[in-house]
């Protein structure tokens, strides 16, 4: 999971594509086999978001509190790691 979430960057993002199946074609073959399934439900949860913003609509608050619920899990589990790592001086 980590790992897609550091190279979202490099990923084409299925806006590239005039097809959803080739998008899914395309992480298929160039994204991790472990990191897959999240890197698909990241632009599914991306593409939802775009759904209300485009709107100007708020996404519904059960989907509001689950995504600040990950987000906040992430940020600790970020400051865990960042903890662990030896300081250099």
């Amino acid at each position: 999971m980590d790992k897609a979430m550091t190279n979202k960057l490099k990923i084409k993002s299925s806006k590239d594509f005039s097809d959803p199946a080739e998008w899914r074609e395309y992480v298929r073959a160039f994204v991790p086999d472990e990191d897959v399934n999240y890197a698909l439900a990241f632009e599914r949860t991306q593409l939802f978001l775009c759904f209300y913003r485009l709107r100007g609509m708020k996404p519904p608050v059960e989907v509001k509190a689950e995504l600040d619920r990950i987000e906040l899990r992430r940020s600790k589990r970020s400051m865990t790691c960042c903890s662990q790592r030896p300081r250099s001086n």
